[in-house]
């Protein structure tokens, strides 16, 4: 008897294993402490090209879904005003440059990048909204805190992007050149 009911346990183990994989491939899902979340590329909608229009096709397809929303390596020109609601994490992955050309970017969710370059403008502006602890990182801008690099103007849209919302600019350990005007603080 003990022996008959290992066997069933095993069949049901794999079976579920079998389940839980095929569920995998059908549609990627990241698990949290909070539970699973659908995983999107944003590649996947629109014309298939690094655009706004594209990540806008996808965040339209997402709907009010809890979700992570992957920019694959690449430069994502944003030439009309996006905004990411805050049902969406932005996954931007190493290599992705979030270009704006004269529009704005507005973040309401989480982004989950590195201390690498994720964003790129001279003319355009980025705005997180509202969220506690929000924390985001001049090297999303560029600055590389070398103690060779000018970093003002990665530093300056840093703080200028947690603006009238709150949020902290986190300086990791570094020696960051400062090279112009005071970097004005909300």
């Amino acid at each position: 008897m003990r022996k008959e009911f290992s066997l069933n346990m095993r069949i049901r183990i794999l079976r579920l294993f079998w389940i839980v994989l095929l569920l995998a491939i059908c549609q990627p899902t990241t698990f949290y402490a909070y539970g699973a979340v659908h995983v999107f590329d944003a590649l996947e909608y629109g014309d298939h090209r690094p655009t706004g229009k594209t990540i806008s096709k996808a965040i339209e397809s997402i709907g009010q879904t809890k979700a992570v929303l992957v920019l694959r390596e690449g430069k994502w020109i944003i030439s009309s005003d996006l905004e990411i609601p805050a049902n969406i994490s932005l996954r931007v992955n190493q290599g992705a440059i979030i270009f704006l050309d004269n529009t704005k970017l507005s973040i309401n969710g989480v982004v989950e990048a590195g201390r690498y370059q994720i964003l790129s403008y001279q003319s355009g502006i980025v705005e997180f909204g509202r969220m506690p602890a929000r924390k985001v990182y001049p090297h999303w801008w560029g600055a590389k805190g070398d103690n060779k690099t000018n970093d003002w103007l990665a530093c300056q849209q840093a703080v200028d992007s947690v603006g009238t919302n709150g949020g902290t600019v986190e300086f990791p350990e570094g020696n960051y050149i400062i090279e112009s005007n005071a970097i004005v603080v909300w």
